[in-house]
């Protein structure tokens, strides 16, 4: 997997987060998601990325020469920074949290940071520049065996397997179709040697009119550009070729099937006469692919061509996949390309403009974002910063804000992000294991991050002080999940009792969503599988109480490297919280792979959930 991208033929166009000229995209994960508004350049630095001829695409070190080489020159690399910062000029003091970054962010990282500095050699002293000069020469010693391949030579990005997906209009060509339908017309006019020639050249030239288009006007290979328009032809020749292309499509059919129409089955039928795909879902009729849903037609696709090629190195530079697509299906779109076994070779990087699509980013960990503004609109200056689900500057970027609860049939209201994450799993993992795989979420259910007492300015209770939202304007089918931490929201929560009514408001039986993390989850979370170190015996889940911190257990019962507590000290007042909720919660539901998993807390809550989340999908 690439790591990072050398850009430096495009620094004239594109600046860093410290407003340097750029000279890598870095931090690059399984997933990139390159959003922006218009004209932001996020489009043009994708089509870069396909057309890298001369690009040399960084990855971490197999070899174990060049690992050693590397380790070498980053250790010389940082006495020299040592050396140079014993004298009273200026320091080059090293972010702490370089030191867990990979070989290869660490190289990217130190590199923009050394040259933000904007060290003057002129303003140093002989033995200060000398020192600067040995910084320079491992840096680009680090480079150089982060940069090669085979231990030896460089490798550019066009030496990978590399796919260009535009934005799809179509999944089928027009003059086959036409040409089908009006043969007979065809037929009748008479036409010289020359003219038939220009005649089938125009045909074939109008078969792939869109892959032309993107091919001129971007000048990207043809053999890198995929946007369906053989798609007819392709299945057609696969179902009617060698028992591998066979059974590629049948392959492909029980794919779909499974990820979109719970097994129900899914055909697709390339109809001769007609020059059109059909396709059947279940027992039901078939039906031209261009009379399904834009969304869905759009999904198999690009699933098309990413299941080609399941199983094998390949990169996929892909334009707004979210047009025309249910927000639910935004989410299973990501959900698919991040956990399925298929595709855990392949890399993606993809434009949106979709504000759900990047919601539901923050769900994984093998997702990176990057964000494109527009600095000088005359110059076609851009401004690339890599930024995470802490940055609420995204959304604003966008001009929207979450919008899925719009959509879906039903919302479940939590207190907090850590809450919407575990919650999300344990019900999850609930669905499976009672066989039930109807319900979706942002289709069927959405989860509501209230933020605790930020509840008051929502229009479910009575409070003529505040100013409220009105929530029946987003969902009339709300469930409220409160936690058990605070006696003096008691009135509140009576009032909130009293208009969601019993069946629709859950109060935690625990302090809070941490306290019901079952012990072996936790345990097999805290020790990374290994052997748990306990300071203090417990029974059971004895953490299971509302009185009871989390993060304070855990600092009293465990031998651990880091504390878990808000507090810095046992004798400190205050909360004794988990610390850092977002990172131990997404640790946490690594770790949660079945119902044995779940604390019986935890399987109450979904079962509660669940009830309400069917009636609410019953027509």
């Amino acid at each position: 997997m690439l790591k990072a991208i050398e850009v430096s033929s495009m620094r004239d166009c594109y600046r860093n987060a410290y407003d340097n000229e750029m000279i890598y995209i870095g931090n690059l994960n399984k997933i990139n998601i390159f959003i922006g508004e218009n004209n932001s350049g996020k489009s043009r630095m994708l089509r870069y990325i396909v057309n890298g001829t001369d690009t040399k695409a960084l990855s971490n070190i197999k070899s174990e020469e060049n690992k050693k080489n590397y380790d070498d020159a980053k250790r010389r690399m940082l006495n020299s920074i040592k050396n140079f910062n014993q004298y009273d000029s200026i320091k080059i003091n090293i972010p702490e949290e370089y030191k867990k970054f990979d070989d290869c962010n660490y190289f990217v990282a130190i590199s923009e940071y050394i040259e933000s500095i904007k060290i003057d050699k002129n303003n140093l002293n002989p033995n200060q520049k000398s020192c600067f000069s040995n910084i320079l020469l491992f840096l680009n010693e680090m480079y150089k065996y982060l940069s090669r391949k085979e231990g030896y030579i460089s490798k550019r990005i066009n030496e990978y397997d590399i796919t260009y997906i535009p934005i799809l209009r179509g999944a089928e060509s027009f003059n086959i179709y036409y040409q089908l339908n009006n043969n007979e017309d065809l037929k009748s006019i008479a036409l010289t040697d020359r003219q038939l020639k220009a005649m089938n050249e125009y045909k074939q030239n109008a078969k792939h009119m869109y892959s032309n288009k993107v091919n001129r006007a971007y000048a990207i290979n043809e053999k890198n550009i995929f946007t369906a328009e053989d798609l007819f032809d392709d299945v057609k020749n696969k179902l009617l070729g060698e028992e591998e292309d066979r059974n590629f499509i049948r392959d492909f059919e029980k794919f779909i099937s499974k990820e979109f129409y719970d097994e129900k089955g899914f055909t697709i039928i390339p109809k001769i006469n007609k020059g059109v795909l059909y396709v059947k879902i279940g027992n039901g009729q078939e039906r031209a692919l261009h009379n399904l849903g834009d969304g869905i037609k759009q999904l198999i696709t690009i699933f098309y061509k990413l299941f080609e090629k399941r199983n094998k190195e390949a990169i996929f530079c892909i334009e707004e996949p979210e047009i025309n697509l249910h927000p639910g299906y935004q989410r299973q779109f990501l959900q698919i390309l991040e956990k399925n076994n298929c595709f855990s070779r392949h890399q993606f990087f993809i434009t949106t403009h979709s504000n759900h699509f990047i919601d539901s980013c923050f769900d994984y960990n093998n997702i990176s974002i990057y964000k494109f503004i527009n600095v000088e609109k005359n110059n076609n200056l851009f401004k690339v910063i890599n930024t995470n689900n802490k940055d609420i500057e995204i959304l604003d970027l966008l001009g929207v804000h979450n919008s899925s609860v719009f959509i879906s049939n039903c919302t479940i209201w939590v207190e907090g992000i850590s809450d919407k994450i575990l919650i999300s799993k344990y019900l999850e993992i609930y669905l499976k294991s009672i066989n039930e795989y109807s319900y979706k979420e942002d289709i069927n259910y959405s989860f509501i991050e209230y933020g605790g007492n930020n509840i008051e300015h929502w229009a479910f209770i009575d409070e003529k002080d505040i100013e409220t939202i009105n929530a029946s304007g987003i969902t009339n089918r709300c469930f409220i999940i409160c936690d058990n931490d605070n006696d003096g929201k008691k009135e509140r929560k009576e009032k909130l009792k009293k208009a969601f009514g019993i069946e629709r408001f859950y109060e935690l039986k625990v302090r809070e969503i941490e306290n019901t993390i079952s012990r072996k989850v936790l345990e097999k979370t805290l020790f990374n599988g290994g052997e748990p170190i306990i300071t203090k015996a417990y029974k059971g889940e004895s953490y299971a109480t509302k009185s009871i911190y989390m993060g304070d257990f855990i600092d009293t019962h465990y031998d651990l490297g880091k504390k878990y507590s808000i507090k810095k000290d046992p004798e400190q007042k205050g909360s004794g919280t988990i610390r850092e909720k977002l990172s131990f919660s997404k640790s946490i539901i690594q770790n949660i792979n079945d119902v044995t998993d779940l604390s019986e807390n935890a399987k109450e809550l979904c079962e509660k959930i669940y009830n309400f989340i069917k009636k609410s999908n019953t027509r």
